[in-house]
């Protein structure tokens, strides 16, 4: 057998077009939401990650996405952004049975003025070989020039398997929730999101491994649409992320943003990532165990 197999003339079609998506000049790396969640990876893929099993993550995103075959699961990260605000996130999976997980997510961020967090719990449950459910409860908080808000959340995900290459996702967040004061007088109701999300898992590519999409309806407004885009690639057995999001609702910002993020293995199990965005890089460590 040839050890270097032939490139079909589609693949290569493909790859070229990664790679000027990933070095054209005049990319902008668009800012994300003010304080997204999640790892570097989770990030540099656009945020699609609704169908997308990734178990330190998924107590961000999708409870029910986690996979259950393999065990604990840590990831710590470090974001600093452009206004030199510091943020630090950390989520941890373990399996309580061959069909069940929890999860812990915590996230901080603060300065002087402003000090931002959230912490989840979650827990995940294979139904079959093709459906898993999942819920989570957050609290969100947040202090500011005196006051402080808080708030409560819930989140229900579901997954759908129906091919080993294919996969579906669903959540509502912000179900079951508590109003967040963000002011001595004033308070808010946290936003209701419904996502849908398809996930690819590109077979017989050297390069390109998956494309995942989302779609985002924000309940409270009739117009208010989001979407997230992510790929996931891998050249020499470096890891690349590309990412793209278009979020209406994001107030005072471009609708649209971009990142791009890339992860190294170490060690086996573990792997440190990176991604840039025009408003924060943030670094993270991932470890399987």
């Amino acid at each position: 057998m040839d050890p270097c197999p032939k490139i079909r003339p589609l693949s290569n079609l493909i790859i070229a077009g990664i790679f000027f998506i990933f070095l054209a000049p005049g990319t902008v790396f668009a800012e994300f939401d003010i304080y997204p969640f999640g790892s570097a990876r989770a990030i540099g893929a656009g945020e699609a990650l609704t169908a997308v099993q990734d178990n330190c993550n998924s107590v961000f995103y999708n409870p029910a996405a986690v996979d259950l075959t393999s065990g604990e699961n840590l990831m710590a990260g470090y974001r600093k952004a452009a206004n030199n605000e510091d943020s630090y996130v950390f989520s941890f999976v373990r399996k309580i049975t061959d069909n069940s997980s929890v999860g812990l997510g915590i996230n901080l961020a603060s300065t002087t003025l402003t000090s931002n967090g959230l912490n989840i719990i979650s827990f995940a449950q294979k139904i079959n070989d093709q459906f898993q459910v999942g819920v989570s409860g957050e609290r969100k908080y947040l202090e500011s020039a005196g006051f402080l808000g808080e708030g409560y959340a819930g989140k229900v995900g579901l997954l759908y398997n129906p091919l080993t290459y294919l996969s579906f996702g669903f959540i509502a967040n912000n179900i079951l929730k508590t109003n967040f004061k963000t002011s001595p007088a004033t308070e808010e109701s946290f936003p209701t999101d419904l996502t849908f999300g398809v996930s690819w898992l590109i077979q017989d590519n050297p390069i390109l491994k998956r494309a995942s999409l989302d779609i985002i309806k924000r309940l409270e407004s009739r117009y208010s649409i989001g979407m997230n885009v992510g790929l996931d690639l891998q050249i020499y057995g470096i890891y690349l992320w590309k990412g793209w999001a278009y979020k209406d609702w994001r107030m005072g910002n471009s609708p649209w943003a971009e990142a791009f993020g890339a992860g190294v293995p170490i060690l086996g199990n573990y792997r440190i990532e990176f991604t840039n965005t025009t408003d924060f890089n943030i670094f993270s460590f991932i470890g399987k165990f």
